[in-house]
């Protein structure tokens, strides 16, 4: 595969919202396609006018698709996205939790290291 092969499924994948079963299906199909092209030259824009334009198939893609699995799939995905931000969000808090409390256990430990001594002679 060359460069222009690899730009044109990068944008297939990247215009993609989810990422599941068929999508993974349908992808393994425009790359089988573009491998009986079988053309080692092949530019973009040869991909473009043969297979059609990546917004496009992707378009089609979906509008062919049953609703009911593209509306589980974005819920899925939007669920997954939530729970990684909680868990990030999670551990930044708790992290600034651990470096206030070990900050003032260096403060007080800071105080109690005898520095200076005073010796008064009367």
């Amino acid at each position: 595969m060359n460069k222009e092969q690899k730009r044109y499924l990068k944008e297939i994948k990247a215009l993609m919202p989810v990422y599941g079963k068929y999508e993974k299906r349908f992808f393994h199909d425009i790359k089988d396609s573009i491998c009986e092209l079988d053309a080692e030259h092949i530019t973009y824009e040869m991909l473009c006018r043969k297979l059609g334009r990546p917004e496009d198939l992707i378009v089609n893609y979906y509008q062919e698709i049953d609703s009911t699995y593209l509306r589980k799939q974005l819920k899925r995905t939007r669920s997954i996205k939530a729970v990684v931000l909680i868990i990030v969000l999670l551990a930044v808090v708790i992290s600034l939790c651990r470096l206030g409390f070990l900050y003032s256990l260096y403060l007080d430990g800071k105080d109690a290291i005898i520095t200076h001594e005073l010796v008064v002679i009367e």
